[in-house]
């Protein structure tokens, strides 16, 4: 039982900030491909 001994002493899942959302200073690296094609860097009035 081996396997069962290195189970017990996992850490919780920690998640990995990936910047996709947008907002101030998007990242274009990890956002999906389509949305990074149609991505517009202001999204207001006339621009």
């Amino acid at each position: 039982m081996a396997k069962a001994k290195g189970f017990l002493n996992k850490v919780a899942h920690e998640p990995i900030f990936h910047k996709t959302s947008i907002g101030r200073h998007p990242s274009l690296t990890k956002m999906n491909k389509s949305k990074r094609r149609s991505f517009k860097k202001y999204r207001g009035q006339g621009k």
